[in-house]
C-alpha cells in the first residue's frame, strides 16, 4: 500500500484514479455536431448516444454518416478525457464523387431500408454506371467492422477493389463500403 505523505498528495491520487478510470470506461459519449465551414464554428448537435470505445473506431474512421435519414460529411473529429468525443459533419457534398454520387444516393436513400438487428457491413460494387451489393455479413465485432476502413483497396468475394467512399447508415445499423474495380 503506498503512504502518502500529506492529505494533497492522496487527494491529488484519487482524482487521477478517477480520471484513469474513466479513460478506461468502456463507454463513450459521442456528439455529431453539425460545423459552419464559413463562420468556423459549430452550428448545433446532430445527434449525441452512448457507444463503446470499439464502435467509435468505425464512427470515426467512416467517410460520412447517415442520421435520420440525412447524409452527413465528415470534417474533423476530436476525444476529451471527459469521457466524450465528437465527430464535427457538414451536409454531405461529395465533391470528389462527382461521377458516383447519384449512386451513392440511391444505395442509401431509394432502396428498402432494412434495419438490422446486428450491426451489419454490406460491400457495393460500382457497375454498369451503379452500385450493386457484392456482398454483406456481420462482422465479429465493431474492431473487425473497424479494421475494414484503414486501406484503400481490399480483396472482396475474390475481386480487387478500390474504396470509394465509407458511411456508417445508424438509420439501417449498417456499414457500407462503396468500392470500384481495382
Amino acid at each position: 500500500m503506498y503512504k502518502f505523505r500529506n492529505r494533497y498528495s492522496f487527494d491529488a491520487y484519487v482524482k487521477l484514479e478517477r480520471e484513469v478510470s474513466n479513460i478506461q470506461s468502456s463507454t463513450i459519449q459521442l456528439h455529431y455536431v453539425e460545423w459552419d465551414s464559413v463562420l468556423l464554428q459549430e452550428k448545433g448537435l446532430v445527434s449525441n448516444w452512448k457507444v463503446t470505445r470499439d464502435y467509435m473506431f468505425v464512427c470515426k474512421l467512416t467517410d460520412a454518416v447517415v442520421i435520420r435519414n440525412r447524409l452527413w460529411e465528415h470534417v474533423s473529429h476530436e476525444t476529451n478525457l471527459l469521457q466524450q468525443a465528437a465527430i464535427y459533419v457538414i451536409p454531405f457534398v461529395g465533391i470528389n464523387m462527382n461521377d458516383y454520387r447519384a449512386g451513392i444516393q440511391a444505395v442509401i436513400f431509394d432502396g428498402q431500408c432494412k434495419v438490422a438487428e446486428q450491426f451489419n457491413v454490406e460491400w457495393h460494387l460500382w457497375q454498369d454506371q451503379r452500385f450493386h451489393l457484392l456482398s454483406s455479413y456481420q462482422p465479429e465485432g465493431a474492431l473487425d467492422a473497424a479494421s475494414l476502413l484503414l486501406d484503400h483497396y481490399a480483396f472482396v468475394d475474390q475481386r480487387e477493389v478500390e474504396m470509394l467512399l465509407t458511411v456508417l447508415d445508424t438509420d439501417r445499423n449498417t456499414l457500407l463500403l462503396f468500392a470500384k474495380p481495382a
